[in-house]
């Protein structure tokens, strides 16, 4: 697991991570929620919603890293710092 490390900058906080883990291409529901967090029932929500993309491998479903990134990335909420400007 990184190691966190805060710094604030006008009110804001970034979050800086100070080592890079390789992941493998394609994720379980338990390897996603270890990473971006969340429940296993929020997951299921969505796939049933096809609200976040997924493939079926072998009767297990797997995220692909790159979609995952893409789906929370397109639902951040700027700070209000951020806005002002």
């Amino acid at each position: 697991m990184p190691k966190l490390l805060w710094t604030m900058t006008t009110h804001c906080q970034t979050l800086q991570t100070a080592a890079r883990v390789e992941l493998p291409i394609f994720l379980t529901i338990a390897e996603t929620q270890s990473i971006y967090g969340g429940k296993t029932g929020w997951y299921r929500k969505v796939i049933l919603q096809r609200q976040i993309p997924y493939f079926k491998r072998g009767g297990r479903v797997v995220f692909s890293r790159e979609d995952l990134d893409t789906y929370f990335r397109s639902r951040r909420v700027a700070p209000r710092c951020e806005t002002a400007e």
